[in-house]
């Protein structure tokens, strides 16, 4: 609610339960000091009013508000060539020959494809042993 009298209205409403429901004669004073003042005293009673109206709003928001992230969508291809292409590095790197690299990756369900753009990625890092 973005306009001045909607906040103003939130905040007369707990306004005027505290000054009926306050004991001491706050609530005297609160609706003699509009009669009495023949509405000037709205002067003071008004703007209270929308500060408390806002504060109010804006504490529900606070505690009520239900915010999600959206993840961004995680690029899952680059992230399982990046797991394959760590896995061939490291077989490489201990001498494991390629066609049982190959047998491997094949019986955990690597795609052919993938196996494919792993072997023929440039750079030369796989050299057969």
């Amino acid at each position: 609610m973005d306009d001045f009298f909607g906040y103003a209205l939130i905040g007369f409403i707990p306004l005027s339960l505290a000054a009926l429901l306050l004991p001491g004669g706050f609530g005297t004073v609160f609706f003699l000091s509009i009669i009495c003042t023949a509405g000037v005293s709205l002067v003071i009673w008004v703007p209270l009013s929308y500060l408390l109206g806002l504060l109010l709003v804006n504490v529900f928001e606070l505690i009520f508000r239900r915010t999600f992230e959206v993840p961004q969508r995680p690029d899952l291809a680059a992230r399982r060539r990046e797991v394959l292409r760590q896995f061939l590095q490291e077989a490489c790197r201990q001498g494991m020959e390629r066609d049982t690299a190959t047998t491997l990756l094949r019986s955990n369900g690597w795609a052919e494809s993938d196996i494919a753009w792993a072997f023929s990625m440039p750079g030369g890092w796989w050299t057969e042993a």
